[in-house]
């Protein structure tokens, strides 16, 4: 048996197949689509959906977290006062300064300068401070 007639033999039956089952590409017959009927996509969104977390929960649940972080930045300064004095665009390497303020939940945030205020007073805020480092209060 020569190659040629094996390479031949093998594009025949490739060929053949593909012409049996419809080429290569696969399309969805009447009776299939109606035994898969547009509900079931729709019911498992909706369980999906009652399974999540609503985006109110989401939303308190990262304020939160967002309070905490402002509250142990505000301690750095000895003062829980709802102001953070060290500047945290800088991550609280510089002091922060009253007429670079920024208020966010509640507390007001000095900065130690324009620049370093408008990072989080035209950027998300939140998301900036939830990405913040603060370092341990040092103990007395």
């Amino acid at each position: 048996m020569s190659m040629r007639s094996f390479c031949c033999g093998w594009c025949f039956a490739l060929a053949f197949a593909l012409i049996l089952t419809g080429g290569c590409k696969k399309e969805e017959t009447p009776q299939a689509a109606e035994k898969a009927p547009e509900a079931a996509p729709v019911k498992a969104a909706e369980e999906a959906a009652e399974a999540a977390p609503e985006p109110a929960a989401l939303t308190s649940a990262m304020d939160d977290r967002v309070k905490a972080i402002l509250a142990k930045a505000d301690a750095l300064d000895g003062n829980e006062d709802h102001v953070v004095n060290k500047c945290a665009a800088c991550v609280f390497a510089m002091d922060g300064k009253p007429e670079h303020m920024h208020e966010v939940m509640g507390y007001k945030m000095h900065f130690c300068s324009e620049d370093c205020k408008k990072a989080y007073a035209e950027g998300d805020a939140k998301k900036l401070i939830l990405a913040l480092k603060v370092p341990e209060v040092p103990t007395p």
